[in-house]
């Protein structure tokens, strides 16, 4: 090899008007300048130029044959600089260019060309060239060209394998901190890199990490550069951290797509009310409102939202379902109900959607503002990608709230659900005058207090029982995160607490191979969840899916209902059964067959037996 790459890897994200600081390896930073110095030292800018007309017929490329076109590119190239030893060669299509939207009328009238730079068969890295012809006859050759002055001959062995190249790539991608979650190879080709005015033999690689693309240049001696493939901008976006009351204001940095709304690719927002107001609008992307403005409600919501879901995909959430999810605000629930947030699947037609109310301040309060609410929401959504059957009464149901609770519960470290929300005469939380729910319950499956409950207090059961773990400090609170979400993706769409406890077992035994399968068992006998109770059989945890619970399966088949859910609310539910308002609000969604899935289990272990 006439040239060993230096090991680095070079990161940039263009964001609006800003570029990120790259991020080097070994921790070294590089300003802007010095950044594009080396991206561009190997290649030659070619801006737009007019191509001389000097071929047969007056309009120069236009009314030239194919070969003619070639000849007229080539020879304007060399003209310019490029090596003897490397060739054009012209890409499969041509374009005809017109304004979107646009019929033939208001046609631009451009035809684009485009041609690879190769070397022998082998093309050069980040190197191409267009030709553009006008209407008038005129053609203009641009494009980015590589500074080399020497080609040397190589052959497909001149390159590491794959497998090197691809690890080399991922261990890029992990020391730049960018590899949250699972990640995949989703192409993968050799070409040619021009570095020092020679041409180095590297695979281009691109990893896709969460919904993000990244690409790779890999040479023999490690990865020589790699940029991140996304041109979202950054907005600011003003909230209380928590709540209004035990919170302070605080500017979130959140990717939207740039459209001068706060929108990206899973989550928008819209006005839910009657204002006529509509959503905020900021062409600087800075929605930094205060609070008593109409539209900080629109902030809050959008950023706890994309909090939430940063932490549950940080935590092994993969998003399920159509996107982008909907948050509405200042809504106006059935009969006036203003004390009320709602999350509402895909129905086929419309949703996602998280409709969220003003409060009015005597039953409930502050409900845009207080980042438990709209987690609680969001919850839902993550628990409906497995879970797609909860009937009033069921144990499904019951298992959809609790567990929605415990996501919020488990980021927040906080077992108080909705501090803010709670005004000091209302008797709607179970806490009064603090928590709409608490973890911190002494409540046990089928015990008095349980079995007087309605089912949003009910699912206090559920996330007690993680809490009850969290607070031993039998599994470290990062294992019990990931356990809490894996859990999630072992449960069949309809089941009752047996199918939840097989689940979180499942789940331990194909993350930590069982390590936590003694302090598991210990939490769920606590809270009444025993697997005596619940007739659970230790022999079947081997990482399979549960069968489907019989309690809500033999409800759902008799009565023609599954795949239906309830609306899921944040339940303004009173301690009392007698008095308890049914979150449900006598609504049944349908749910239609491309959003009625099964469990998708995580990669298992295959138990000896």
């Amino acid at each position: 090899m006439r040239y060993a790459a230096k090991k680095r890897i070079l990161f940039y994200v263009l964001s609006g008007v800003a570029l990120s600081r790259p991020v080097m390896a070994g921790g070294a930073f590089q300003g802007l300048p010095e950044m594009l110095e080396k991206e561009w030292a190997s290649h030659q800018i070619l801006t737009p130029s007019r191509l001389p007309q000097n071929l047969s017929g007056p309009l120069g490329l236009t009314s030239s044959n194919s070969s003619d076109r070639y000849k007229a590119v080539r020879g304007f190239l060399r003209a310019n600089g490029l090596h003897p030893l490397l060739n054009i060669v012209a890409k499969p299509s041509d374009m005809d260019v017109r304004k979107a939207g646009m019929s033939l009328t208001g046609d631009l009238g451009l035809v684009v060309s485009e041609y690879a730079i190769r070397a022998g068969n082998y093309e050069v890295c980040k190197s191409s060239i267009r030709t553009v012809e006008a209407p008038g006859g005129a053609s203009f050759v641009l494009g980015v060209a590589p500074n080399i002055d020497a080609v040397y001959p190589v052959t497909d062995d001149s390159w590491v394998s794959l497998d090197e190249a691809r690890n080399m790539a991922l261990d890029g991608l992990r020391s730049s901190g960018n590899a949250g979650g699972p990640v995949l190879m989703t192409s993968s080709s050799r070409c040619l890199f021009p570095i020092q005015s020679q041409l180095e033999p590297v695979w281009k690689i691109i990893l896709r990490s969460g919904h993000i693309p990244y690409v790779f240049y890999v040479g023999s001696a490690g990865v020589i550069e790699g940029d991140v493939m996304a041109f979202d901008a950054t907005a600011t976006v003003r909230s209380y951290d928590t709540n209004q009351v035990t919170g302070t204001l605080k500017d979130y940095g959140i990717t939207v797509n740039g459209d001068g709304y706060m929108t990206n690719e899973y989550v928008t927002t819209a006005d839910g009310g009657s204002s006529g107001k509509g959503r905020l609008q900021s062409a600087a992307n800075t929605f930094t409102n205060s609070p008593g403005d109409f539209y900080f409600a629109e902030q809050s919501t959008f950023a706890h939202v994309n909090e939430h879901r940063d932490w549950v995909e940080q935590n092994g959430y993969v998003w399920k379902g159509p996107k982008p999810l909907t948050v509405k605000n200042h809504f106006v629930f059935s009969g006036g109900n203003v004390n009320n947030a709602m999350y509402s699947p895909f129905d086929g037609t419309s949703g996602p959607n998280i409709f969220v109310a003003d409060g009015d301040g005597s039953v409930l309060q502050n409900l845009e503002f207080d980042s438990d609410v709209v987690s609680h929401e969001f919850g839902h959504h993550v628990i409906f990608g497995y879970l797609t059957t909860a009937k009033p009464g069921s144990e499904s149901l019951v298992l959809h709230e609790g567990l929605a609770d415990t996501i919020t519960f488990m980021r927040t470290g906080d077992s108080c659900l909705g501090e803010s929300i709670c005004p000091s005469a209302s008797r709607t939380c179970y806490v009064a005058a603090k928590c709409l729910r608490t973890a911190e319950s002494t409540i046990k499956y089928k015990d008095a207090t349980y079995n007087s409950l309605a089912d949003h207090l009910r699912g206090q059961v559920i996330s007690g029982f993680f809490w009850d773990l969290r607070k031993s400090g039998s599994i470290p609170v990062a294992d019990l995160n990931k356990l809490v979400i894996a859990s999630i993706t072992f449960l069949p769409s309809a089941a009752d607490f047996k199918a939840f406890i097989t689940a979180v077992l499942d789940a331990d035994y194909s993350l930590y191979s069982a390590k936590y399968q003694s302090a598991i068992l210990t939490a769920a006998s606590g809270r009444g969840l025993g697997i005596d109770t619940l007739a659970i059989s230790l022999s079947s945890i081997d990482g399979k899916q549960p069968p489907v619970g019989t309690s809500d399966a033999s409800t759902s088949s008799s009565s023609g209902k599954k795949g239906f859910l309830g609306l899921c609310s944040i339940g303004a539910t009173s301690a009392s059964a007698g008095s308890a308002i049914w979150i449900l609000v006598g609504l049944l969604l349908p749910i239609l067959a491309q959003i009625v899935r099964g469990a998708r289990p995580v990669p298992v272990k295959v138990r000896k037996k």
